[in-house]
């Protein structure tokens, strides 16, 4: 699973909508992923860069040079399923998923409506691949 400090960032691109520099999201997540540092930002963006989660937008003035912006390249359930299915490798690990989606069609706080969501998913997805 992705680290706090990823997820913070994901939150925050997908919450702002906008192209962010590394400098603005330091500066929106650093308390609360306890980033220590401006320098620490650039491993971790480039991690995400690498996982296909966030890429370059573009680039900005930030003083006298300029910097890159970075936008999500995934949507919040693309970015779930990757980090559920990242280091499975075996039947027995992908398993797993499924395992995890019947804990929460289980779960006392599913409500109708959400079942009728997923099966309206599930409905479209069979569709999709009996084509």
């Amino acid at each position: 699973m992705s680290n706090k400090r990823e997820l913070a960032i994901m939150n925050l691109l997908w919450k702002e909508g906008r192209p962010l520099t590394s400098n603005e999201i330091y500066q929106m997540t650093s308390k609360t992923a306890k980033i220590s540092g401006k320098s620490n930002i650039h491993p971790i963006l480039n991690h995400l860069m690498e996982m296909g989660a966030v890429k370059v937008d573009g680039y900005e003035r930030t003083g006298r040079t300029f910097g890159r912006t970075y936008v999500a390249a995934m949507s919040r359930q693309e970015y779930a399923v990757k980090e559920l299915t990242r280091n499975l490798t075996s039947k027995e690990e992908r398993a797993l998923n499924l395992d995890v989606f019947v804990a929460l069609v289980n779960s006392s706080q599913i409500d109708q409506k959400t079942i009728d969501e997923l099966q309206q998913i599930l409905d479209e997805k069979k569709k999709e691949l009996e084509k």
